[in-house]
């Protein structure tokens, strides 16, 4: 494993200053809300502009019409005051509550205009391609009337008027959108003024018009007999084009036809929007060919060449041929043209080797016949390979660091663990590895954490309700913080890693003997954790369901039993039959992936545990992917240069714990003197430099943000020439 070289610095330290003015002039702008140019202002939304940083109880500020009003504190304005011009000037007061100095400023009240689109947008209306009320739209196609020829604003599409108003959930491809509702829905635009921010919404209906529906069907004929092949549709409604095998019928412009010859007839319905449709049928012959017919083949379980075959499993593909005939199944061809010794089904074989069966295909005035092969094959039994389960074969440590990491070149560190037998050698060891050769089961290799004996976790399903432990194994106290459970029987790995990526990932499932028990599953669950902890001490639980913080329990992963109904069954893997592979446990959860974003360069560290809730009754266990934890990998040589301001509370120039990271500011870099200022846009008040070459020099800067360079102080903020080594 190559070198991960890091390199961290930049220590600045900021001290509080004070001020006493009225911070000035401020302008408050708010948009109109019927272009009337006045509007209700929220005029101590200002106030901490005013203040400028100066402390709120040290203070009273008021508003004022005039400056005479302000300097004798008289005639106060309401913190919700409505302009009488636009723009109009009013005046704050900032008084000294202890000596009762004040200062003045000017506000610039401004009602910025409403864009101004076409309240009234046409019906957007496209065909139905397939009949289920759902299609494609352009919705920009109505752009152009929605602007009315107004300049700079932009328009963004919205399914809802709230998400329109409050500019959330956008329809992100408008020019590619399928409707959510059935034959049409209304599309709200919001209509913003690029300068202002201001918007208007309007809205617009798009519908689906749907085709005529019908069904030409399906004949068979015998010498000659006439079909009518009729839409029942009305010709004023609709035009009509009829084709025989790909060419036009000439003449077949009516709702209806009549046909005796065998082949494929085709006829396109096309409305007065447009919307067209076609309809197929096939016209059979009844004395033609049947064929040719796949095989049939079955398991052999117990290898002796016979085995129960369902011959009807081969109806619909003889029906392709010739539809609605009756068909029948015969051992030899003469009983087959006779119509004789019909065979029923399931139907065994007389044959070890492949077998011939015929097959009497009747249209009712006339028939043909057919045959295939039928074959018992041990070729074609269930996957039965089972999940194998080794505790020796690798270290914890070798786990860690060449099963679970995708990156020979991943920084990890302080790896521990502890399972039931580093409390007594009476407890099992619930660590381990465990790989797959099969099609059943989700991951080929991987690790295992059980609550339990980890080679109890291997298949088949033959342990009833496999338990392993006792109370002389404990729980863990951080599980039953995250997972509220009261835990014994704990099994934990931990490590602490560094992320060269801005997002880590890794994929997982769970298995339990309390799945496929009635009741078990809706009451009582085992639980797990993987609880990921950052420099500031943050802990976040990555073993939840997508999208919420709810922890991944069998109480809230199942489907619908006899005891209670499915909950989150989208996330259940599958029940585990008795004595079925590929695992011993009775049930297992769908694979989910655990996610969570980290700073590049971060020291992280993770804690993966399961364990019992209150007793150690039936176990639990945790299948970790191998190669799935990804957290990228610094090789080739390169470094990281890690650059934090933060608020040095105490002045002794030197990071404590607990110092937050100072956010009002932005950081810049230089590369080897390029010329090229590089700005780095970061709320968190620190970032990281990833230098490929050790002989590339940075210089780094910090910078307050102008409205607070009043306040603060730096110590250093500035670095030259600096590298990875």
């Amino acid at each position: 494993m190559k070198k991960l070289l890091l390199s961290s610095f930049l220590i600045l330290v900021f001290n509080f200053l004070t001020a006493q003015v009225a911070n000035g002039p401020q302008v408050l702008e708010v948009c109109d809300d019927n272009n009337d140019g006045f509007v209700q202002f929220d005029l101590s939304s200002i106030d901490q502009s005013v203040l400028g940083g100066q402390a709120p109880a040290s203070y009273t500020i008021a508003y004022f019409a005039s400056q005479a009003d302000a300097d004798s504190a008289t005639n106060p304005l309401p913190s919700n005051y409505t302009n009488t011009s636009n723009p109009q000037t009013i005046y704050a007061r900032v008084t000294d509550i202890s000596n009762g100095n004040y200062d003045t400023t000017e506000v610039t009240l401004r009602v910025l205009p409403l864009p101004t689109p076409n309240p009234s947008i046409p019906v957007l209306e496209v065909c139905d391609d397939d009949s289920d009320g759902f299609t494609v739209f352009d919705l920009t196609v109505n752009e152009p009337l929605i602007l009315n020829g107004e300049a700079d604003v932009t328009v963004s599409y919205y399914e809802t008027s709230l998400d329109a108003a409050f500019d959330i959930n956008p329809i992100l491809s408008p020019q590619n959108y399928t409707n959510t509702t059935a034959f049409g829905q209304t599309i709200f635009a919001r209509v913003e003024n690029l300068v202002t921010g201001c918007y208007t919404v309007v809205d617009f209906d798009i519908v689906v018009n749907s085709l005529p529906q019908f069904d030409l069907g399906d004949y068979t004929i015998c010498g000659g007999d006439n079909v009518v092949l009729d839409t029942n549709l009305d010709s004023s409604l609709y035009g009509f084009a009829w084709f025989f095998n790909g060419g036009v019928i000439v003449g077949g412009t009516s709702p209806s036809i009549i046909v005796n010859e065998p082949g494929t007839y085709t006829v396109t319905v096309i409305d007065y929007l447009g919307c067209g449709v076609t309809s197929t049928s096939v016209i059979s012959d009844g004395e033609g060919p049947v064929g040719p017919i796949s095989n049939l083949t079955v398991c052999d379980e117990d290898e002796d060449g016979f085995a129960s075959f369902d011959l009807t499993s081969k109806d619909d593909e003889i029906l392709e041929f010739i539809p609605n005939a009756t068909i029948s199944y015969h051992e030899t061809l003469l009983d087959a043209d006779s119509g004789t010794n019909l065979l029923s089904s399931p139907y065994n074989n007389t044959s070890a080797s492949a077998q011939t069966i015929y097959v009497r295909v009747d249209s009712g005035s006339c028939y043909t016949t057919s045959s295939f092969d039928i074959e018992a094959s041990i070729d074609e039994c269930a996957d039965d390979a089972n999940v194998i389960v080794d505790t020796t074969l690798f270290t914890v440590e070798e786990l860690v660091t060449d099963v679970l990491f995708s990156s020979e070149c991943t920084s990890v560190s302080n790896i521990s663990f502890s399972t039931g037998s580093d409390f007594s050698s009476d407890e099992p060891n619930g660590i381990g590895y465990f790989s797959y050769s099969g099609n059943n089961f989700p991951f080929s290799e991987g690790i295992i954490i059980s609550n339990g004996s980890a080679l109890d976790v291997a298949g088949p399903n033959t342990t009833s309700n496999a338990t392993g432990g006792s109370s002389a194994w404990p729980g863990d106290s951080d599980l039953d913080q995250f997972a509220n459970i009261n835990s014994v029987n704990a099994t934990v790995i931990e490590f602490d890693f560094v992320s060269t990526a801005n997002a880590i990932s890794f994929e997982f499932l769970m298995a339990s003997e309390e799945y496929d028990q009635g009741a078990f599953e809706c009451q009582f669950s085992d639980a797990f954790a993987f609880l990921l902890t950052d420099e500031q001490g943050n802990t976040t639980n990555l073993a939840v369901l997508p999208g919420t913080q709810t922890p991944i329990l069998v109480t809230n992963v199942h489907p619908e039993n006899p005891s209670c109904g499915a909950i989150n069954e989208e996330y259940f893997g599958e029940y585990i039959p008795v004595d079925s592979p590929p695992i011993a446990y009775n049930g297992r959860t769908a694979v989910f992936t655990a996610l969570a974003p980290v700073n590049i360069g971060e020291t992280y560290h993770i804690k993966l545990v399961v364990a019992d809730d209150t007793d150690s009754i039936i176990d639990s266990a945790v299948f970790l992917k191998a190669n799935s934890f990804e957290v990228g990998g610094l090789c080739n040589d390169v470094g990281l240069i890690n650059v934090r301001a933060f608020n040095d509370s105490n002045n002794n120039g030197i990071l404590d714990v607990g110092e937050p990271d100072f956010t009002n500011g932005n950081f810049t870099y230089e590369k080897n003197n390029d010329g090229i200022i590089n700005y780095v846009s970061t709320s968190l008040g620190n970032f990281s430099i990833i230098s490929e070459d050790e002989n590339d020099t940075y210089d780094i800067t910090f910078e307050i943000f102008d409205e607070y360079s009043g306040c603060y102080t730096t110590v250093t903020n500035t670095f030259e020439n600096v590298s990875a080594p």
